[in-house]
């Protein structure tokens, strides 16, 4: 009896053994994978593919020359310590194929914290890559599936040197709108009684990126001006007699209620108006 106890205490543990490795994760459980210990770099260079994200390019090779192609989007110019995303790697269409570059150029350009790659001729379709950097030295560990379901365990460690390029001057974002309108001469009572001979107000209306107002600018100047002769140093006046140009800026003593108008910018929330220029 005590026999049979044992045997079907054995046979029990035996069956959890096999449940549990049923639960393994696709990635890092017993399964077969493919590891490649890389050596070498054989190939590598930068591209800057738009405001603030480039493509590190890198190929490595192993003892018996086998290769893997890693294509990694970057915000900086030197790779960086973190863990990258894998993408599948889809190339443009053949009407869109226009020079050899084209060939190879990804129909989908990548984003920081992505990857494309291939493993000798085997695209990769997901997994991740972690990158550590310790002194001079990466060790850098990607754990993928292929498109064709293969999975692989590739490994570098050594120096890689980054060379830091120039990043292109590009538009801040913020938009300007330009309106045109005659100065009026106003009365003691700021109502409008005349307008000045010669001369306009151009009115810079400044929007940020997302579309909101952050500043104006009214700038006095001769009137049917061309927009390119508008630059330059301006000084702040209210007096509407001062010669042109300037900066028009408008403020009613303490007494007379304090109002402001005229140039400002947003600040804390507020429309800071401009009084004077130091």
């Amino acid at each position: 009896m005590k026999k049979i106890f044992q045997l079907t205490a054995l046979l029990m543990l035996c069956f959890l053994g096999a449940c549990s490795e049923d639960g393994l994760d696709g990635l890092s459980g017993k399964y077969d994978m493919e590891g490649r210990v890389y050596k070498n770099i054989v190939a590598q260079s930068t591209d800057k593919l738009r405001k603030g994200v480039k493509q590190l390019n890198l190929k490595f090779a192993d003892e018996a020359g086998n290769e893997w192609d890693l294509r990694l989007g970057s915000k900086d110019w030197v790779l960086q310590n973190g863990v990258f995303k894998a993408k599948l790697l889809e190339k443009l269409e053949e009407s869109d194929i226009k020079s050899e570059e084209d060939k190879i150029k990804p129909k989908e350009p990548l984003t920081a914290g992505l990857l494309y790659s291939i493993v000798g001729q085997d695209t990769i379709a997901s997994g991740d890559l972690e990158v550590t950097l310790l002194g001079d030295t990466y060790y850098i560990d990607g754990l993928f599936m292929s498109k064709t379901g293969t999975q692989y365990s590739c490994d570098y460690k050594g120096p890689i040197t980054f060379e830091i390029g120039e990043d292109d001057p590009e538009a801040s974002g913020y938009t300007t709108v330009l309106t045109t309108s005659p100065v009026y001469l106003l009365d003691a009572n700021n109502q409008p009684v005349g307008i000045v001979p010669g001369v306009s107000q151009y009115s810079f209306a400044v929007s940020d990126p997302d579309g909101n107002g952050v500043a104006q600018f009214d700038l006095i100047n001769k009137e049917n001006m061309p927009l390119e002769a508008l630059a330059g140093q301006l000084q702040c006046d209210r007096q509407v007699g001062k010669p042109v140009p300037w900066l028009r800026v408008m403020a009613l003593p303490a007494e007379w209620g304090g109002w402001s108008w005229g140039s400002y910018f947003i600040a804390n929330d507020a429309k800071q108006y401009i009084l004077e220029v130091r």
